[in-house]
C-alpha cells in the first residue's frame, strides 16, 4: 500500500489499476467506523482497468491515519488494495 497525505477540509484522490470491466468499491474508516461519503460509489474499470474517486475530506475528520481499501472483482476473479489516508492539520 501507500500513504495519501490530505489536510481536512481538502480533496483526496486515489486511483488502482485491476482488470478492464472490474467493478470496484472505495472503503474508507476513522477508528473504525466506515465513512459515509456520497463520492464513495461502486466504479467499474475502464477499458485500460483504470478506476479513481475524488473526495472532500470532512472538515470535522480526525487527525491520524486511516485505512483505505479499493476492493475489485470480475467473474471469480478477485483483488484487494489497501493504503492509508493520513490526515494532517490544516495548513
Amino acid at each position: 500500500g501507500s500513504v495519501l497525505f490530505i489536510a481536512s477540509s481538502l480533496v483526496a484522490s486515489i486511483s488502482a489499476r485491476t482488470n478492464r470491466e472490474a467493478v470496484c468499491t472505495l472503503s474508507v474508516k476513522y477508528n473504525d467506523v466506515e465513512v459515509k461519503n456520497v463520492a464513495f460509489i461502486e466504479k467499474t474499470a475502464n477499458e485500460f482497468g483504470g478506476v479513481d474517486w475524488d473526495w472532500q475530506v470532512d472538515s470535522n475528520a480526525p487527525i491520524g491515519k486511516w485505512p483505505v481499501t479499493i476492493s475489485c472483482k470480475k467473474n471469480k476473479q478477485w483483488g484487494v488494495y489497501t493504503a492509508d489516508l493520513e490526515i494532517v492539520k490544516s495548513l
